[in-house]
């Protein structure tokens, strides 16, 4: 943020627009998760009932290791999606 900004808002300002925020979004603030991403690929995909188990399996698995952070939720969707289809229809 620039100086500039820093010194205009007081506080009590933030404080007061960030609660006209939170009150407009009726309190529904989130942060798109792995499994958020995931359902709207497997609608996408059009992924079987196996797949998409197989999928969120995948990305579970991502859950136990700190160095799977660094990537986007998306990616981790989208690379779970490509595993699974690489893995179960090894044919296509």
């Amino acid at each position: 943020t620039s100086p500039k900004l820093q010194t205009t808002l007081t506080p009590e300002k933030n404080y007061a627009i960030r609660d006209i925020l939170v009150n407009v979004l009726n309190f529904d603030i989130n942060v798109p998760t792995v499994l958020f991403f995931l359902d709207r690929f497997t609608k996408v995909a059009k992924l079987s009932q196996e797949e998409q188990n197989f999928s969120a399996y995948l990305c579970e698995l991502t859950l136990v290791d700190v160095q799977m952070n660094k990537w986007a939720p998306s990616q981790i969707a989208a690379a779970a999606i490509y595993v699974t289809k690489k893995m179960i229809n090894k044919n296509t």
